[in-house]
């Protein structure tokens, strides 16, 4: 199949960028793959990190917010519709509504809306919520990326016939390693014997970073936070902007306990590489996490923070628990493979390409 994968952003390797290359590093070996963007707002970075999987690019000019969705629907749906593509998966509210106008079926991907914190925050929630009205009205099929999004989909755009096809980890390239581990810790100055517990997400107000590290300093455990963030590090909290794929790894590796304060996520893909490396995890009972952490088996689930700080303490003094429960976390994510992702979106695909071929005979 020629497979466009529509995303209106891609600067930085963050959630969503990360499951789009992933699906499009597996869906290459059998299709040919075409990523829909604005030039405008790609990294050259990423944008070498693409090709080197041998995807194909198709253009945009992003201008603005206003142009772009106002006034170039129309002309970027015009264009889309020439490039030859059997079907189209689209991770974003702008390309999305052009690819579902277009004359190609489009698949969507919803990824969520963070969920309002406070009175001006809803009203950045309801912009987003009228950003992406159009395109899951529109799309031939939409899938959730958790069953906590599905209700959210179904609540809010009263989209009922939405599925679920969770994210997909690398199992191969996300595992136990004490090499990369060992690696880890001679490039940062972390000693051997230092018992860390580790946090990765970028600075903003649902991460929850500030939880963190005042219930470490008061438990006396070092942290280490990943992603970029204004927040300064000391002699208690490493603070780490960016790592490279296997430096991701080392850091598993090398911390003791995955510790996750983030009051949403309409997924948790940093819970499921912890658990994929070994690691226990300790979470709040929110949203997707429930989905992606088994209680009292791969970890904790705490329903405030009282229980948060009672768990991340019960596996700061239990070595055997962590690790009975680092081997439980290993079994559980052979259910999120990305070999297992990647054919369920092909499957989805083939039937909406067939589907809309037959309609059109």
């Amino acid at each position: 199949m020629r497979i466009g994968i529509a995303i209106d952003k891609l600067a930085k390797f963050h959630g969503i960028q990360r499951v789009v290359f992933e699906l499009a590093r597996m869906l290459r070996r059998r299709n040919k793959i075409t990523l829909i963007t604005f030039e405008d707002r790609c990294s050259e970075e990423l944008i070498r990190r693409f090709k080197k999987i041998r995807v194909e690019f198709l253009f945009f000019k992003y201008k603005n917010f206003i142009s772009s969705r106002k006034y170039s629907l129309k002309e970027y749906a015009k264009e889309i519709s020439k490039s030859n593509l059997d079907i189209i998966n689209s991770h974003g509210p702008i390309l999305g509504t052009a690819s579902s106008l277009s004359n190609i079926p489009t698949v969507l991907t919803y990824h969520g809306i963070t969920k309002p914190f406070n009175f001006f925050n809803y009203f950045w929630w309801l912009s987003m919520y009228l950003n992406y009205l159009p395109s899951v009205y529109l799309a031939d099929k939409v899938v959730a990326i958790s069953r906590y999004i599905k209700k959210e989909l179904e609540t809010y755009y009263r989209r009922k016939d939405c599925i679920v096809i969770y994210n997909g980890i690398d199992t191969r390239k996300f595992k136990p390693s004490k090499k990369l581990g060992r690696k880890f810790r001679e490039k940062f100055s972390i000693k051997e014997d230092e018992v860390l517990v580790g946090y990765v997400g970028r600075e903003a107000p649902h991460k929850n970073h500030e939880f963190l590290i005042k219930l470490t300093k008061k438990l006396g455990v070092k942290l280490v936070l990943v992603g970029p963030t204004s927040l300064k590090g000391d002699k208690d909290v490493y603070i780490i902007p960016k790592l490279s794929e296997k430096e991701l790894v080392g850091f598993y590796n090398t911390i003791k306990i995955y510790a996750h304060p983030s009051l949403w996520e309409g997924f948790g893909l940093p819970l499921l590489e912890a658990q994929a490396c070994g690691k226990p995890v300790v979470a709040f009972n929110k949203c997707a996490m429930r989905e992606v952490v088994i209680h009292g088996k791969t970890g904790y689930l705490a329903n405030n923070s009282r229980e948060f700080k009672f768990y991340l303490k019960k596996l700061l003094s239990n070595v055997e628990l962590r690790a009975k429960f680092g081997i439980n976390a290993l079994r559980f994510v052979q259910k999120f493979k990305v070999e297992d992702f990647s054919s369920l979106y092909e499957k989805v695909f083939y039937f909406y390409k067939t589907l809309r071929t037959k309609e059109h005979k």
